[in-house]
């Protein structure tokens, strides 16, 4: 199958999952918490989360890998605002969407630039039917800003996104990297 749905806690949630939070989540992290937090507060519904273990530019996720970053989702599993989690073989959001149609995902503005940029496609061709498809298929991203990130949505897109202010967001910094450095395993 593309989507292995796990319960994230003891009650099953079989709601459609309209918030999708992707990423790798190695290791999830309280800033990641947070970002869901305010995501569902937002919105007014639960936060899913979903691993693609398949990327764009790195090896598949190993068995060891996943079930580690599990158990760091884990941790948070009584926190009511958070459904469940979804694991796929979609790394890219034109993929993302044909599973996840009529959803909001979850964003840093790193992704958002990556997103959302034509030098990251083919032509402007490309980017142009993906935007289409987002649009057809009622895709939204939330855009959470980072203090160190320059981030400018372009009016061609706006529609498609909601970017939260660092006003409602306390970035502290703190990236899934900089834990995997001081624990040594980078």
């Amino acid at each position: 199958p593309d989507v292995v749905m796990l319960n994230l806690n003891e009650e099953a949630s079989d709601e459609k999952p309209e918030i999708i939070f992707s990423g790798s989540f190695n290791p999830c992290h309280p800033n990641h918490i947070l970002i869901a937090e305010q995501a569902s507060r937002k919105l007014g519904k639960k936060v899913h989360f979903e691993i693609s273990i398949t990327n764009v530019d790195k090896p598949p996720i190993d068995l060891i890998s996943l079930q580690e970053r599990l158990d760091s989702l884990r941790e948070y599993r009584d926190r009511d605002f958070l459904g469940n989690i979804y694991l796929t073989v979609a790394p890219l959001f034109i993929q993302k969407a044909k599973l996840f149609e009529n959803a909001t995902f979850i964003i840093g503005a790193d992704t958002a630039i990556r997103l959302f940029k034509v030098r990251y496609y083919r032509n402007d061709d490309d980017m142009r039917n993906m935007l289409a498809e987002f649009r057809e298929k009622n895709i939204h991203f939330m855009v959470f800003r980072r203090k160190d990130v320059e981030l400018n949505i372009e009016p061609e897109i706006s529609d498609l996104c909601e970017v939260v202010p660092l006003e409602e967001y306390e970035d502290n910094g703190i990236s899934s990297s900089d834990i995997r450095k001081e624990m040594g395993i980078e």
